[in-house]
């Protein structure tokens, strides 16, 4: 139908842009990309365009691409919060923290909100500022203090801190009752089992950890963070090699070397020679 659009009017961006969506989907990819580029040079005042070619880029992990079109995007006199959130997202992908949370930054002075200060926060988190990144959550929990992944970032956060152990286990405890009261009315969704299973593994009771953990898997068995935060359970018990299996499985799911590598929350197999050859050889194959 695009095709046929274009046979009409072959300067129709709506049609190019359409074509590319469509494209991508049957997974003609560079066919794909020229279409919304030439959508994008044909309508350069139409943002969505920029943001289908941003998507594009973003869901085939070109992430230095996608960060570019976002930001020509976000130079548009027009431009909304969105296009420095989808900026944000590109670079916190790629690793480039710093630049992360400046995007975040500039939507936060646009559309403040508890989740664009709590991506500041995981973008402080990965590149070893705790502090400023529990200003930045505490900023999201005074938005939403009824949210329990705003107080276990907190944590996560707090426990990184030298002293911060107390009140980390504090957050962990107010994470894991704000959870436990949502998770009657959902008690299959594997995002917040796992949720739960970390908390629970942060504040001490591996048991219970172990269990949310387990219908978290059943749930989600292929969710990519239901195994990553599966591995920061079993390292929490020190359970290494059921650790190292775990976050293993969520690379070979999408999870990506780069925030892997300067992950906190691994320091403890940094050192580990399966570990490291994980990052090596995933990093050889980007």
């Amino acid at each position: 139908e695009y095709q046929s659009a274009l046979k009409i009017d072959n300067h129709n961006a709506l049609a190019w842009r359409g074509l590319g969506q469509a494209l991508s989907e049957l997974e003609q990819e560079s066919d794909a990309e020229d279409a919304m580029r030439r959508a994008i040079e044909l309508d350069p005042d139409d943002l969505g365009n920029f943001s289908a070619l941003g998507g594009f880029y973003f869901a085939h992990g070109r992430y230095a691409e996608a960060a570019g079109v976002y930001g020509r995007m976000a130079q548009h006199p027009s431009a909304s919060a969105s296009a420095w959130n989808s900026q944000g997202a590109a670079f916190y992908m790629m690793g480039q923290f710093e630049r992360s949370a400046q995007a975040y930054r500039e939507v936060v002075a646009r559309e403040p909100s508890a989740s664009a200060w709590s991506n500041i926060g995981t973008a402080y988190f990965f590149n070893g500022q705790f502090a400023d990144a529990a200003v930045a959550y505490r900023e999201a929990i005074a938005l939403t203090p009824e949210n329990p992944v705003w107080w276990g970032n907190l944590g996560d956060a707090l426990q990184q801190i030298d002293g911060g152990e107390k009140e980390a286990q504090l957050a962990y405890r107010k994470a894991a009752d704000l959870a436990s009261q949502l998770l009657p009315a959902n008690p299959e969704d594997g995002e917040l089992l796992t949720n739960l299973a970390h908390y629970q593994a942060r504040l001490g009771d591996h048991e219970r950890a172990s269990q949310y953990l387990a219908r978290a898997l059943f749930a989600s068995p292929d969710d990519v963070y239901a195994h990553y935060y599966a591995a920061l359970v079993h390292l929490e018990a020190g359970r290494r090699q059921q650790a190292l299996e775990e976050i293993s499985r969520s690379v070979e799911l999408g999870y990506p070397v780069a925030l892997l590598a300067p992950d906190p929350q691994f320091t403890d197999l940094r050192n580990d020679q399966s570990f490291q050859g994980l990052i090596d050889h995933q990093g050889g194959k980007r």
